[in-house]
């Protein structure tokens, strides 16, 4: 719909997932500019003494979980937009995922209505869409909390960011390794289609939505300017770091989801280097449906080759 796009002033923000591969980027980008007034949620602790940074909007930090409200109701009542990004990834249970991403946003949801407050931004992923999400208990975690944003009864937008790239990417560690080995293991046929997207091209998207009041109920699905298949950016990246691409081998998609649900299934699954659920993106296509606002950036995003060039050099 992208409809309410009279800019508004966003002073007052509360922003969850600060100390993350996205968040801390975001959380840099919103003090370099200066003109909102932002609390941070910080349940590690690992934002100790951000306060002390330029930040002419200014920053306030408060340490507490997601989950224990009465940590941060004084400081949440002070916002005038929430933006959500805290979140489990990677191999956690179904429990903590269910917990983490679900429940912790449902919390966060029940906190806003009942403190008037009425902006929220949910940072979803790619992996929302999958068609078969068995197993992978981030994308069932994620897909639902999509559902309780909608439910809410607050203006909000949400984003699903496809494959995100930059230094410290978890998912762009993982497929430099695989590209680094002497024979490449493509899961599957490596046909895939993937959309990566530049961390900072995100945070830009993020702040293009703050700027442009954009809380019309639109659900955004983000990527970069260019799609290609999953074997061509492990090639890529195996180019970039070694000046030539490398020989590979196709592991059949079949026999790996048996043998990996079979060690779930017993309980062995911590044993293995990833789970069903990670190997999606090897099976499904992690690309955009376009719109609005995709396309008002599209020819100000990074290339592949700009986003692995950046990632790398950092």
């Amino acid at each position: 719909m992208l409809q309410d796009s009279h800019p508004a002033k966003m002073s007052r923000l509360f922003l969850t997932g600060g100390t993350g591969f996205l968040g801390g980027r975001l959380l840099q980008a919103l003090q370099r500019r200066g003109s909102d007034s932002i609390i941070a949620l910080d349940r590690s602790g690992s934002l100790h003494g951000r306060q002390r940074e330029a930040s002419p909007g200014g920053l306030e930090i408060v340490r507490a979980d997601l989950l224990n409200p009465k940590d941060y109701q004084t400081e949440l009542a002070k916002a005038e937009v929430v933006i959500h990004l805290a979140a489990m990834t990677g191999r956690a249970s179904e429990a903590d995922h269910l917990r983490v991403n679900l429940q912790g946003t449902e919390v966060l949801l029940d906190q806003c209505r009942r403190l008037g407050v009425h902006r929220f931004l949910f940072v979803s992923s790619i992996a929302a869409k999958f068609p078969d999400k068995t197993r992978y208990y981030y994308a069932q975690a994620k897909l639902r909390a999509e559902e309780a944003v909608r439910s809410s009864g607050l203006r909000f937008s949400i984003i699903r960011p496809t494959i995100i790239l930059g230094s410290g990417s978890p998912i762009l560690t993982a497929l430099d390794k695989l590209a680094g080995l002497p024979v490449i293991p493509v899961f599957g046929d490596g046909r895939a289609m993937v959309q990566p997207i530049y961390a900072d091209d995100v945070v830009d998207f993020i702040l293009s939505i703050l700027d442009q009041n954009l809380f019309s109920g639109d659900t955004l699905e983000l990527g970069g300017p260019a799609t290609l298949t999953m074997e061509e950016l492990i090639q890529e990246i195996r180019y970039l770091r070694k000046g030539a691409k490398g020989r590979s081998i196709h592991v059949p998609m079949s026999l790996l989801v048996t043998l990996l649900r079979s060690f779930e299934t017993a309980g062995l699954g911590h044993l293995l280097p990833l789970s069903v659920g990670q190997l999606s993106p090897f099976r499904y296509n992690s690309t955009i449906e376009s719109n609005p606002l995709f396309e008002s950036r599209r020819d100000e995003l990074r290339s592949v080759s700009q986003m692995l060039a950046l990632s790398f050099a950092a």
